[in-house]
């Protein structure tokens, strides 16, 4: 699923055909990420002079499903795989959401501002970038289960395989790195 924004116009296409599902109209956002195979779209809105909320919306329906106040202007955003779980982030400040509910799940801090907020393909799990280094967490309770080394060179992304047991990690360095996080389902 893509997701483009022109203006208060979001519309929804299917890949690899770039075929047109459906189109919404909700406010621009600078965050805006959808779920669920392209069910539940994700932005931030905001009202003056200080109120930021979430707002989650159901695509087939064209109806909000969940509201989330936050206390401040987010930095990143992530749905897990299924749309169950949206992951925020204010700088170092982590926090996961049931959807549709909108209750928080926990909240996390961590070393520094989080650069990228990557879930697994199972929703059991999620990492986060922050400064070149990669902490793997649990998608429940939000503890942190694993880290990769820094011994490669300043992680810039990654990705899960598709059974979550690996990560790939591409560094600045034009390198790449395969790494087992988890040996067994």
């Amino acid at each position: 699923m893509l997701v483009s924004q022109q203006g208060s116009l979001s519309r929804l296409y299917t890949l690899p055909d770039l075929r047109q599902t459906t189109s919404l109209e909700v406010p621009s956002s600078r965050l805006l990420r959808s779920a669920g195979e392209g069910t539940l779209l994700a932005f931030e809105t905001s009202k003056p002079p200080n109120d930021f909320f979430i707002d989650v919306w159901n695509v087939g329906s064209k109806a909000r499903v969940s509201r989330i106040a936050m206390p401040a202007e987010l930095t990143k955003l992530a749905f897990n795989p299924q749309g169950t779980i949206l992951f925020t982030a204010q700088s170092e400040n982590l926090q996961a959401w049931d959807i549709p509910s909108g209750k928080r799940r926990f909240a996390i801090t961590g070393s520094g501002d989080i650069d990228l907020i990557l879930p697994d393909p199972s929703s059991a799990y999620f990492a986060t970038i922050t400064h070149g280094h990669l902490t793997v967490w649990d998608a429940v309770s939000g503890s942190r289960l694993a880290e990769l080394p820094d011994n490669m060179g300043f992680l810039r992304t990654a990705a899960f395989s598709p059974d979550g047991r690996y990560l790939l990690a591409g560094y600045d360095e034009r390198s790449v790195a395969l790494w087992l996080w988890r040996s067994s389902g």
